[in-house]
């Protein structure tokens, strides 16, 4: 759950596997990769959040089911480690880059982030002795996500590695649409909002949504953009097909343009269909 060596945390997954599971750093799951330190126990109260790092990416998926934590095989006899029982709640969400991490907690997040372990006491463990070399992951919060969120947010990871798959640029309103509407996430959800925003000429231009949408700073506008991400595929579906779709996230890898790949596909540019789902939005 952090990038540093002080603190090595497992994830648990489900599947054929499930007895397994990964550490972030990779590789710690059976050795020591801690070093002296004394901050898994909350000892400080601004210590709040980990992050998971970069050395776990391009392993086969799997649906985390809980979150694990061992004492260090390092640091010797510590009296503070007693057992004892703690409020602990968990929230997981997507990191601001890590030279933007600052204090204001809240300011961390990348997106809107999902409460994963409702908050309530946990026995901790007594890590006062050493455990040994490495210690036993045996502290352990099992996740409180309900099985639905798990796959709709498993099938939203899913999209992305395989839109990466298939091309090696996708603009990021396609990649996100497809993402929820393959969730499945319902497109008419945000209808009314949509609607609204056009009415006040708020509407991002889609080919402005070509690049991370967590660029666009604030929330509201972060969560406009995947509305309209996920309305317009859906309104791209529903016009031709998935495989229309998909013919759009492999455009740039065949050397097209995705204009070319909409008239080659809708037999109209993007602009125009960008008009007609505008349409669509005000009953036009």
């Amino acid at each position: 759950m952090t990038s540093h060596r002080s603190i090595t945390a497992a994830l648990l997954i489900s599947g054929a596997l499930a007895a397994q599971g990964f550490t972030s750093p990779a590789g710690y799951t059976t050795t020591e990769g801690s070093s002296n330190h004394d901050y898994i126990l909350f000892k400080y109260n601004d210590l709040r959040w980990q992050q998971l790092d970069a050395t776990s990416v391009g392993q086969v998926p799997f649906l985390i089911q809980r979150i694990s934590w061992r004492r260090d095989g390092v640091t010797g006899a510590d009296p503070t480690w007693i057992a004892r029982t703690i409020d602990v709640g968990a929230v997981l969400s997507n990191s601001v880059l890590p030279g933007a991490i600052s204090e204001g907690y809240a300011a961390n997040y990348s997106g809107t982030p999902t409460n994963v372990f409702i908050s309530r006491p946990v026995n901790l463990p007594d890590w006062t002795a050493n455990l040994g070399s490495p210690a036993p992951f045996n502290l352990s919060l099992p996740l409180d996500l309900p099985g639905g969120t798990i796959r709709r947010v498993a099938r939203h990871e899913l999209v992305h590695l395989f839109v990466g798959s298939l091309a090696l640029a996708c603009p990021a309103w396609l990649n996100e649409g497809l993402a929820q509407w393959l969730e499945p996430a319902d497109p008419s959800r945000d209808k009314l909002g949509l609607a609204r925003a056009l009415a006040a000429d708020r509407l991002h231009p889609m080919a402005d949504l070509s690049a991370d949408l967590q660029a666009l700073g604030e929330a509201d506008r972060i969560a406009l953009a995947y509305a309209q991400s996920l309305s317009f595929v859906a309104f791209l579906q529903a016009k031709g097909s998935l495989e229309g779709v998909l013919d759009l996230v492999r455009a740039p890898t065949q050397g097209r343009s995705l204009d070319d790949a909409c008239r080659a596909r809708y037999r109209v540019g993007f602009a125009e269909l960008e008009a007609e789902w505008r349409g669509t939005l005000s009953g036009r």
